[in-house]
């Protein structure tokens, strides 16, 4: 027959009490809970709306469309000695020896900037609900038409043109430069950019519902 000596009876019952005195700390919920959260899934931590809105502004030249452009802008004048020549010459007479006929005809490069004007978001135009995003954007138009000086060739010149009649015509290029800019539907591409743009940066910032529009 073996006999067990007192300390080979003593270790078991240390092991038993070390054991039950760990399953009484994790029922306690003290060590248990902090374990059990290492695996349970984090809420989403959404920034406020003054937050998003700033970020958003900080991303708004991210969001122009340009288009390089060349048109030709012209001006011609007639004065009324002009217009008698005309009439006589209708009439198979020699007109006047005065010719007083005047052109201009400038060829203009330039680029023409659209996008949004992202100082107009505001909260009013942003709702927020849990992880789900509403934002309204104001929307696109044309923020810039660059032209240099360099930019304008003087194509034809008859006549004596004052400074200030050669800027009417050159102002006159500058609005051709949006015409062509709106057959080539500069703002509609700006407003679809500035959709896609704002959309995709508010899921990384952890929205999971984002609806977005003009």
């Amino acid at each position: 027959m073996r006999i067990f000596s007192g300390k080979n009876i003593l270790k078991p019952v240390v092991y038993i009490a070390v054991i039950i005195v760990a399953v009484w700390l994790l029922l306690s919920g003290n060590i248990f809970s902090g374990f059990k959260n290492l695996f349970k899934r984090q809420p989403v931590v959404i920034e406020n709306t003054a937050a998003v809105i700033t970020q958003i502004k900080d991303i708004a030249e991210l969001n122009t469309i340009q288009m390089y452009a060349e048109v030709v802008a012209d001006s011609s004048e007639i004065n009324s000695v002009g217009m008698a020549n005309t009439a006589l010459k209708t009439l198979g007479f020699v007109g006047l020896p005065l010719r007083t006929h005047r052109k201009l005809v400038i060829i203009a490069k330039g680029t023409v900037k659209a996008g949004i004007d992202f100082q107009k978001l505001d909260s009013s135009r942003i709702f927020v609900q849990d992880d789900s995003i509403r934002v309204q954007l104001p929307a696109a138009k044309y923020l810039d038409i660059i032209t240099n000086p360099s930019d304008f060739d003087i194509f034809v010149e008859t006549g004596t043109w004052t400074t200030n009649e050669v800027n009417l015509v050159k102002m006159k290029a500058q609005n051709l430069l949006v015409h062509k800019a709106d057959e080539q539907k500069i703002i509609s591409q700006a407003n679809t950019k500035a959709v896609n743009l704002v959309e995709s940066f508010l899921k990384n910032i952890g929205y999971r519902k984002v609806y977005v529009f003009i």
